[in-house]
């Protein structure tokens, strides 16, 4: 009877697993600092008196030149197989009119109601819409230390709004609940993403999610505005094209790698700094003010999601 020889990993392969890890993180890390920015620009923007709709048009013609390109070259290199992507075509198109359609819609809407800081922290729990989403179309448990999770996480966000309520009822009210829904969209975005990254390449998923994005942006404006709606400031112009740059172009294309590198739960996890980084500069640029319960609650927040990080590590 011959002996059977156990096979121990290479430590080159530990390395380069270790290495491709990291790398994800450093994108997650990268684009969540990017995407912190984009409230920041869109405040900014909204004070020369620009339409959010005009503003999210203006963002993706800015954008879509650069989504073109790359997706042309993909396909002239042969760098994305054929049959994945005609199978994966109509999966990516939908998911990229949840993530970079609908979400940055409600998004741009809510924020001419809310604060940049009550904003950021509300689409900051979309992790948790994850983990409830995943409940409920792939029936994965929530235990009781997720729910304590989400106990903490929404606390915090409570603690915010109930200030920010009593300054503006009507507005905070109406821009929260489409925070909320722009956060239950990006949720479904990451949720559905991951497959169509492993099966096309995130780089080619991007590129149709944006395009298929930036169409119906543009089909929105038609049917809403008038073209000389388009005759803006130009401050509102270099704006529109830092957003589409800055906060579009590039975290986009990180995101969608790092979900390849590390999954769905664990990127959406990454974005701990996100508030954090918004918060800081709507004070040093908005003037916005950050109180006691703004420090509290982005702490509960910060926490739960963090909790719900190492839950996760655990796990998997």
């Amino acid at each position: 009877m011959g002996v059977v020889k156990r096979v121990q990993p290479k430590k080159s392969d530990n390395r380069l697993v270790a290495s491709h890890q990291f790398m994800g993180f450093g994108l997650a890390i990268l684009a969540t600092v990017l995407f912190s920015i984009k409230p920041i620009f869109v405040k900014l923007a909204y004070q020369y008196g620009v339409d959010s709709v005009v503003l999210m048009t203006l963002r993706m013609l800015f954008s879509l030149p650069f989504y073109l390109v790359i997706g042309c070259w993909l396909l002239m290199a042969k760098q994305v197989p054929l049959s994945p992507l005609k199978a994966e075509l109509w999966p990516c198109i939908l998911v990229g009119l949840l993530g970079y359609y609908l979400a940055s819609y409600l998004d741009l809407v809510g924020l001419t109601m809310v604060s940049a800081q009550l904003e950021r922290i509300i689409l900051f729990i979309f992790p948790t819409i994850v983990v409830i989403l995943s409940r409920i179309i792939y029936k994965k448990p929530i235990n009781s230390k997720t729910i304590g999770v989400f106990i903490v996480t929404y606390l915090g966000v409570l603690l915010i709004f109930s200030h920010d309520f009593k300054v503006s009822k009507h507005d905070t009210l109406a821009g929260g609940i489409y925070i909320f829904a722009s956060a239950i969209a990006f949720a479904c975005y990451i949720l559905f993403s991951r497959q169509r990254v492993l099966n096309i390449g995130s780089r080619m998923f991007t590129c149709i999610a944006m395009g298929a994005a930036s169409l119906a942006i543009v089909i929105h404006f038609l049917l809403t505005h008038q073209l000389s709606d388009f005759l803006v400031s130009m401050p509102v112009l270099s704006i529109a094209a830092m957003i589409a740059f800055i906060s579009t172009v590039l975290p986009s294309f990180f995101v969608s790698e790092a979900i390849a590198r590390l999954g769905a739960e664990q990127t959406s996890l990454v974005s701990t700094l996100g508030p954090v980084i918004t918060a800081f500069l709507a004070i040093v640029i908005l003037n916005e003010s950050f109180t006691f319960y703004h420090a509290i609650g982005m702490a509960l927040v910060m926490s739960g999601i963090a909790w719900l990080g190492l839950q996760k590590s655990e796990n998997s």
